[in-house]
């Protein structure tokens, strides 16, 4: 970790919306107040983490307050995660979009479609949500640097040639480069190299071309294939094609999800090869190019997996990264840094079947974007838990735990009466917490999951608010 610490102790909140204003003091204090309620009981609905009719009503007031948005609950996290991030030499901001299903709440208005075209039902109703998150090369979570949810506009149903000539600015790609420009901005100038991190849905000409006009790293999985500089026809020299005639310059062994399973992961021995390659810009609809593309130079490195696992698909990654590739251990070191890229989609594990988001029933899509803003940051923390027990194992866990909540712990599994004065240790605490939610430590077990701690996190908030009652008395 660089000798660095993430510190998120019980006054976490305080901290992290520190810069939060509304306008009207009652609105900052009941924010407060929420993100403590919400925070401890994070899978329940408002009204139960509430407890009582009076907090359950001054919530939903809160989200349905025109001062409130989204972007004001969020931007006191984005200082702080930049603030994190430039205690790091390198970071990596991953972006994924992820959507939200409330077709189950038929009184819900303002929902957009977010069936894929193609499948069989059209009618999924709900919300678009692009988040950027940033993490260290370790993979260490340090918070979300940019985020939007939006309802997608009804359209005819026809994705024509009226969409196609449509400015890029106005489609909802636009997303990657809009994200990767408020990355650049949020987190520039300063001497943090910053790369940016994206699956195939990233392979966007724009996005690379942005890239080099803003001098912004990249490191993005193709799903394309592309045409080289200097090429006379459309099929004579492509980017496939030369890798294909290249040999494998080295292989490297790394952890991927399995194919039935994605929260579990097995290891791929991978074959590299690695070029720098030229591509001429792909041709646009007139009305829809709103700047004239140019050649853009990257590095690409192909890595392929000739014997896989029984009924596991064969690792075949194209990477394109604009960060210096000399050598093979630079190639390997890209190939770590993308195998993070699975950090956003726990995230949203978290977000969604940890803290049921989906669940939550506000009226309409405009109060529901402000709860998830709320519950991102929430995510995030719990996320978080994950990982500094990971990377930081042996500090204390007054890091992460009230002293209320330790000792609570401690007694609960150990079976005494009376705590420590000494809080133990991350790792330990974690273990604990992994065991309230059915984490067995066996020795095959490894280290904790998400589930579990998030199912021992709820537990145990129960447990300490029992502990403080009984030791009060």
């Amino acid at each position: 970790m660089h000798n660095k610490q993430v510190v998120f102790n019980q006054d976490w909140y305080l901290n992290e919306f520190a810069h939060t204003r509304f306008g009207d003091q009652r609105l900052d204090t009941r924010l407060m107040q929420m993100i403590q309620q919400l925070s401890s009981q994070p899978n329940y609905p408002i009204n139960q983490a509430c407890e009582n009719w009076h907090e359950t009503k001054a919530a939903y007031r809160f989200f349905k307050n025109s001062k409130v948005s989204s972007e004001l609950i969020m931007e006191s996290h984005f200082v702080n995660t930049a603030n994190r991030a430039r205690e790091f030499p390198i970071v990596l901001a991953i972006e994924d979009t992820t959507y939200l299903n409330y077709t189950h709440h038929p009184e819900t208005t303002g929902l957009g479609l977010i069936s894929k075209t193609g499948t069989s039902n059209k009618n999924v109703l709900g919300l678009v949500m692009h988040t950027t998150m940033v993490v260290t090369t370790e993979g260490l979570p340090l918070g979300l640097i940019d985020q939007d949810v939006w309802a997608r506009k009804k359209t005819n149903g026809r994705k024509d040639r009226l969409y196609k000539n449509q400015p890029f600015e106005e489609k909802e790609s636009f997303k990657w480069v809009k994200s990767l420009n408020t990355t650049a901005e949020s987190l520039s100038p300063h001497d943090t190299t910053v790369v940016t991190v994206g699956d195939r849905e990233c392979d966007i000409y724009e996005f690379l071309s942005r890239g080099k006009d803003l001098g912004a790293f990249y490191l993005v999985r193709s799903s394309n294939d592309r045409i080289l500089k200097g090429s006379p026809k459309v099929d004579t020299h492509t980017m496939i094609k030369t890798l294909n005639n290249m040999s494998s310059q080295g292989q490297v062994e790394i952890e991927v999800p399995t194919k039935r399973n994605k929260n579990l992961l097995r290891k791929a021995i991978i074959d590299i090869k690695y070029c720098e390659l030229e591509f001429r810009p792909p041709k646009r609809r007139p009305l829809s190019q709103s700047e004239i593309l140019r050649p853009v130079k990257t590095n690409v490195i192909w890595l392929s997996e000739k014997q896989p696992p029984k009924n596991e698909a064969p690792i075949n990654w194209r990477l394109l990264t604009n960060t210096p590739v000399n050598s093979l251990e630079d190639a390997i070191e890209k190939v770590g840094w993308y195998c993070h890229r699975w950090s956003i989609e726990n995230f949203h594990r978290v977000l969604k079947s940890g803290c049921r988001v989906e669940d939550c029933r506000l009226g309409t899509a405009d109060r529901l974007i402000k709860y998830l803003s709320l519950m991102s940051v929430i995510s995030w923390r719990i996320y978080l838990m994950v990982h500094i027990n990971r990377h930081d194992p042996i500090n204390s866990c007054e890091t992460i735990l009230t002293k209320e909540e330790w000792k609570a712990l401690y007694c609960r599994i150990k079976k005494v009466s009376k705590p420590p004065d000494k809080p133990p240790t991350l790792r330990e605490a974690i273990h604990w917490i992994a065991q309230l939610g059915g984490f067995l430590k066996r020795k095959s077990d490894g280290e904790p999951g998400m589930t579990t701690i998030w199912r021992g996190w709820q537990r145990l908030q129960d447990i300490t608010a029992t502990w403080v009652i009984l030791q009060s008395g």
